[in-house]
């Protein structure tokens, strides 16, 4: 059993600690306040758990799990912790830049521990259900509709992660090619976003954002030698259409999802990777490249990220 801590501001820990209690293979031992004079949100019953200083939660705990971290001191307290060489789970908001993700990348290879990065989209019940229907996908289409009061360009970068996130992980080729359309329609940067990213392999993903959307729509599909499968994220539901060439029937059906939530995959892949040596999935490896295409793309679009 591994014994866990949690760092982050009072009203993320409240929300997040009943789920870490409730994990079979961690031991929830304490938890560090960002905000310490606006601990006004943490249940009586839990403060017991908390520490006064993140260098005491270090010298308690095997893991830390890092939640959306103050600007100013992000990279200080992921530092600090590499340094006491605790293995991690980071909220992805906390790496920005290549910079932070090769500097982070170098800190745990040195301190030879494990660090994943947090990704609801990558670990739902839906995506991970779905990923044992993909196995060499030739093309994918993936498409976001944002209501239009809902348009910012953090949440076009987060949407544009979200995406790569997932195409990175089920095509296991290098990346060729980029290329994008960027149409403004009220303001002067793009609200109708198209990438269409080729690979190595031949096969080629498209993306299209649509920030003035009236409809909410967030949909992913695969298209593979004699099947297709497509996730909605919003209806929570799996199609797989298979072709059967030698009696030349077309069968479609919903397939079951995982009864596991996202906290339990997250934290079970980073326990095996921790006592097994299990390959993690979304590593630091996988954020540079998911930074590294994400900025190629806003470089491309004009789109100026403000993420601090």
């Amino acid at each position: 059993m591994l014994r866990i801590g949690l760092i982050g501001s009072s009203y993320l820990i409240e929300k997040h600690i009943k789920s870490l209690q409730s994990l079979s293979d961690y031991k929830f031992i304490c938890f560090f306040d960002t905000h310490q004079k606006k601990s006004t949100n943490i249940p009586k019953n839990h403060l017991p758990l908390k520490v006064n200083s993140l260098e005491e939660l270090l010298n308690k705990v095997d893991v830390v799990y890092i939640l959306n971290l103050p600007e100013q001191t992000r990279i200080e307290l992921i530092v600090k912790s590499l340094k006491s060489s605790k293995h991690l789970l980071i909220d992805k908001s906390n790496i920005k830049t290549t910079v932070e993700a090769r500097k982070l990348l170098e800190l745990s290879e040195e301190a030879g521990v494990k660090v994943q990065i947090s990704n609801i989209s990558y670990f739902t019940p839906l995506f991970k259900s779905a990923k044992n229907y993909i196995s060499c996908p030739t093309y994918i289409e993936a498409i976001t509709h944002i209501h239009y009061k809902n348009k910012s360009s953090d949440a076009i970068f987060d949407l544009l992660c979200d995406d790569i996130c997932l195409i990175i992980n089920t095509v296991k080729s290098n990346l060729k090619r980029i290329s994008t359309v960027g149409i403004d329609v009220i303001n002067s940067s793009p609200e109708l976003i198209h990438v269409k990213l080729e690979f190595d392999n031949g096969c080629i993903a498209n993306i299209t954002i649509n920030t003035i959307a009236e409809d909410d729509k967030k949909t992913i599909r695969f298209f593979e030698n004699n099947s297709t499968i497509l996730l909605d994220f919003l209806d929570n539901n799996i199609s797989l259409l298979t072709h059967n060439e030698s009696s030349n029937i077309t069968q479609n059906q919903n397939i079951t999802l995982l009864k596991t939530s996202e906290v339990e995959q997250e934290f079970s892949e980073l326990y095996l990777g921790v006592m097994q040596q299990k390959q993690i999935a979304i590593d630091l490896h996988t954020m540079y490249k998911i930074l590294d295409v994400t900025f190629k793309i806003s470089e491309k679009l004009k789109i100026n990220f403000s993420l601090t």
